[in-house]
């Protein structure tokens, strides 16, 4: 025989957090594709090496070695602030997560992290008309931070439904939050701004500027700033975004002087308002002279006061 007598494997695993759990089988049929051994973690890295043996002793080649995961289980993390922003015949579904687990050892995704689903159905109506939607894990890779949203669509006009999502892997759903409860029907229209930055302002560097946006709308539109199409950021020093959309500047310098423009979004329609903001530089001649003014008064006065006590 080609293998040598009483030929078979043994089949080794060994989990590699901590190299204590280990497990092996002696395979006697080789031409089974697949075997399986028993762990007491799900879904974490184990070694597994396969060696030939015979009556002799162990082949002298380095057995092969690969490393594997464990099995798949129910994910015990589920998503927070779920909310649902109605139109007349879709709804935007946003939700949080923290994608920290996505990656993460011993992640109680508890699976290979295949993305979250949408289930969604009528109201007291779920047995026959519940619906599902899945976000893959491609997609959240492009999402930066820890907020996702998916719009939901063809629904019906006029109708009460509930809503919740759930973390998945490749076998397993997880427990979803509880239920969110919206109607459709709702015409959604672009934000109104009701008070908007002047078309230009003038203001004299050092001194504070607000350039107004302030937004009425529903859902609530998230505003955002520019300068010359550039975004603003409001944790630039000197910057704020106010609560009611405005742009503070605390001390405005000639480098600020651009094109201004608040843009207001609720996740259906967008409005814009732009201005221009112009800085004209301090005049340094007028604050000398002051100071010279003041300095030959009280030289003059002190000259009075040497005079009257003669």
């Amino acid at each position: 025989m080609q293998n040598g007598p009483n030929f078979h494997y043994y089949l080794e695993i060994t989990r590699l957090s901590d190299n204590q759990e280990r497990n092996e089988t002696k395979i006697t049929n080789w031409t089974v594709s697949y075997y399986e051994l028993p762990v007491r973690f799900p879904y974490e890295p184990y070694l597994v090496t396969i060696k030939s043996v015979n009556s002799v002793g162990e082949a002298s080649e380095e057995p092969p070695k690969i490393i594997a995961h464990s099995y798949e289980d129910v994910p015990i993390i589920g998503v927070t602030n779920v909310r649902v922003e109605a139109g007349n015949t879709s709804a935007l579904v946003k939700w949080e997560f923290e994608n920290r687990e996505i990656d993460k050892y011993q992640s109680k995704i508890r699976g290979e992290f295949r993305g979250f689903k949408i289930l969604y159905w009528e109201q007291n109506n779920k047995e026959f008309t519940v619906s599902m939607k899945v976000i893959s894990s491609a997609i959240v890779a492009n999402t930066s931070g820890t907020e996702y949203m998916s719009q939901v669509d063809s629904l019906l006009f006029g109708v009460t439904y509930e809503a919740h999502v759930a973390v998945i892997n490749n076998y397993f759903t997880g427990i979803p939050n509880d239920p969110v409860t919206f109607r459709t029907g709702i015409l959604v229209g672009p934000p109104n701004i009701l008070t908007a930055l002047n078309l230009e302002t003038e203001v004299t560097e050092g001194q504070q500027v607000t350039l107004a946006c302030e937004v009425k709308s529903k859902p609530k539109a998230v505003i955002t700033w520019f300068k010359d199409n550039s975004q603003i950021i409001s944790s630039r020093e000197g910057v704020q975004i106010l609560t009611n959309g405005s742009l503070v500047i605390q001390v405005v310098m000639t480098t600020d002087a651009g094109d201004y423009t608040c843009r207001a979004d609720n996740g259906y329609h967008v409005a814009y308002a732009s201005g221009r903001l112009v800085v004209k530089r301090k005049s340094h001649l007028n604050s000398g002279s002051n100071v010279m003014m003041n300095t030959l008064l009280i030289s003059f006065l002190a000259c009075i006061g040497k005079h009257s006590g003669r």
